[in-house]
């Protein structure tokens, strides 16, 4: 089959929470603090910036009576982990307006690889601002939230109910981020410059990890597309990025709608330049081939079966998350050599529904011919992909969402993480350590009793 030539080219490219301070209520205190310690902070912020005092000298804002799960209450906590938890703050927001002290900062090599994998866990083009100004409103919170001001208002009343959860959810995804924020978030929100600072470096470093898989995944993924048919030109690295997508074959035909595979196969090219000519639309709701496992005999019947298990996601998962060496063992874990994957260095050892999520859009982008990252490549949002991706476990007990989640544990990481949930239990055999301890018990009931 000939190298597909379209008509022309395609188009141009347990729910926690911080007091947080928003934006929109000025320089006013944190809502927890003492009428001594907010007329304090009332006559600081009517200061010019100017004449303030360094931030290391400011007192810092009273903690909130908010008790975070397995924590204890401020006044009882040891003076060490004050002076610790302190020392971490001080040196934080020291870094984010100085960038050469980031070099000898005991706290913020973490806190910047945590701010790399926002977009991993958050989605494609997370607003930071948006998240921690709005976040807390979409979630239940312990306390009375600051008023907002009539922008905020008008934005609230305007969120339908799936922006709402998504937002909130977004919000706790960053506390798991970011644990720290518990308590930390209310200090850096007592200065509306520190945090104005905050939302710049997140947005940053999130779009930094972004671009790192991108890079990582771009020659990379040519390594894991099924050869083309013969006589069909194959994709090297030589090929720019533009030749890709609706311009070739292999990318075509992953990019195809499951559904609409085998009218692909009828008349690729006829398929192809009605995508990039507009008579056919595709949307980000469409669960592309490269999304399933295409020798599963269950679809049509279940238009799920198959779904998020393809062999060429689970590579670029593996990719991204423990290392490209590890593409090509034949066992599951990291890769063993080089420098740390990206999910071994942040400790995390479990799939979660948003890193697949994030290789199904990183994967997108990867076949795709657009040249630049951008949340929409002239054919369907990443944003309303990576939304229907989570939505397939939306029911987080479902047979389908556990049996899935399994599978991506078991061929990433191995039986050791595989939780199994108690219906899809299968008996298991006590192992011989177990057996040896009753066997111990036993006798040693039977001797208590002779005597």
């Amino acid at each position: 089959m000939p190298p597909v030539r379209p008509c022309f080219p395609p188009r141009p490219t347990p729910v926690r929470h911080a007091n947080t301070q928003l934006a929109q209520t000025g320089n006013r205190p944190p809502r927890d603090i003492s009428p001594d310690a907010q007329s304090e902070a009332e006559q600081q912020a009517e200061q010019p910036r100017a004449q303030r005092p360094p931030r290391s000298q400011q007192a810092p804002p009273q903690p909130s009576s908010r008790v975070p799960p397995q924590t204890v209450l401020a006044d009882e906590q040891p003076e060490e982990e004050d002076a610790f938890a302190s020392a971490r703050r001080k040196d934080i927001i020291n870094c984010l307006d100085d960038a050469k002290a980031r070099n000898t900062s005991l706290h913020w090599r973490k806190f910047n690889m945590n701010a790399r994998w926002v977009q991993r866990l958050l989605g494609p083009g997370v607003e930071i601002y948006k998240v921690l100004t709005y976040g807390p409103y979409c979630t239940e919170v312990d306390g009375e939230l600051p008023a907002l001001d009539a922008h905020g208002g008008r934005f609230m009343k305007n969120l339908k109910p799936s922006q709402r959860t998504k937002l909130g959810r977004q919000y706790e995804l960053l506390f798991d981020l970011f644990p720290d924020f518990e308590t930390d978030l209310e200090y850096y929100a007592a200065d509306p410059d520190v945090m104005e600072s905050l939302k710049k470096f997140l947005t940053a470093a999130s779009d930094d990890g972004r671009a790192d898989d991108c890079k990582t995944l771009k020659d990379g993924v040519l390594n894991y597309i099924p050869s083309p048919p013969v006589g069909t030109e194959l994709l090297t690295v030589g090929n720019t990025k533009t030749a890709r997508g609706w311009m070739h074959y292999s990318t075509a035909r992953f990019l195809s709608p499951r559904d609409m595979l085998a009218e692909f196969d009828e008349d690729p090219e006829k398929f192809c330049a009605d995508v990039l000519e507009g008579r056919k639309i595709l949307e980000g709701g469409e669960f592309m081939a490269f999304m399933y496992d295409l020798d599963d005999a269950g679809f049509p019947t279940k238009l799920d079966a198959g779904l998020l298990r393809s062999p060429f996601l689970l590579s670029v998962f593996r990719h991204i998350f423990t290392g490209k060496s590890s593409v090509l063992k034949k066992t599951p874990g990291p890769a063993g050599v080089g420098r740390r994957p990206i999910a071994v260095a942040a400790k995390r050892d479990r799939v979660s529904p948003e890193m697949i999520a994030w290789a199904a859009v990183m994967g997108y982008y990867a076949l795709s011919s657009q040249p630049n990252w951008s949340v929409h490549d002239g054919t369907i949002d990443l944003r309303v992909l990576w939304d229907a991706v989570l939505n397939l476990f939306k029911n987080s007990q479902s047979v389908w969402a556990v049996e899935t989640l399994q599978w991506w544990n078991l061929n990433v990481w191995g039986p050791s993480a595989v939780d199994i949930d108690e219906r899809c239990q299968q008996p298991q055999r006590k192992t011989l350590a177990e057996q040896i301890t009753e066997q111990r018990a036993a006798a040693q009931q039977e001797s208590d009793v002779s005597d």
